[in-house]
């Protein structure tokens, strides 16, 4: 990622061993792939030194937050998401 580059994108670092972030990063973006038929965007990991660094291209970030964001807000998907929450509330208070 060439540094004149880097205002494209969206940058998230943190101190991390690789492993752990993978599987997190993994057991975040396909289900959120599933559910919304698109990841945030195409994700480009490095790790260095103890260090994790995670860009994704900001454009196709932003387009695909926003896409989202208003399919959350969409009542049907709402009230579908709800009955979810109860049945397993229902489930754990057993």
């Amino acid at each position: 990622m060439k540094k004149n580059k880097l205002h494209n994108f969206i940058v998230w670092e943190r101190p991390c061993y690789p492993g752990l972030i993978h599987m997190a990063a993994e057991s975040l973006v396909l289900p959120q792939k599933k559910e919304w038929g698109r990841p945030w965007a195409k994700s480009y990991g490095f790790w260095s030194r103890g260090m994790v660094r995670f860009a994704w291209p900001k454009k196709e970030f932003l387009a695909n937050a926003v896409y989202i964001a208003k399919k959350s807000l969409n009542d049907a998907y709402f009230n579908r998401k709800l009955k979810i929450y109860y049945k397993l509330n229902a489930v754990l208070k057993k």
